[in-house]
């Protein structure tokens, strides 16, 4: 795994894999994600998108069901970046 972003837990982005285990226990203890990033947290989901190259994406956010944001640009973003 190269990255998970959350809302409430933060985010980590690692080239080299992000262990689940480890991940899930910081979640648990209530600790940022920050924590265990290769690099420094991305300001934003957009960012998040742009710098942590992963091959799959799986979005989950909260949408505007009239306007499909900010999932549409997530998953556009997403797409750009092949």
């Amino acid at each position: 795994m190269t990255g998970i972003a959350t809302g409430r837990h933060g985010t980590a982005i690692d080239p080299g894999g992000i262990s689940l285990e480890r991940a899930l226990g910081l979640m648990d203890g209530l600790h940022s994600l920050n924590e265990i990033s290769a690099s420094p947290a991305p300001k934003d989901a957009l960012d998040f998108i742009r710098h942590c190259g992963a091959d799959v994406l799986f979005e989950n956010t909260p949408v505007n069901y009239e306007s499909g944001q900010p999932a549409v640009d997530h998953l556009r973003l997403a797409i750009e970046q092949g």
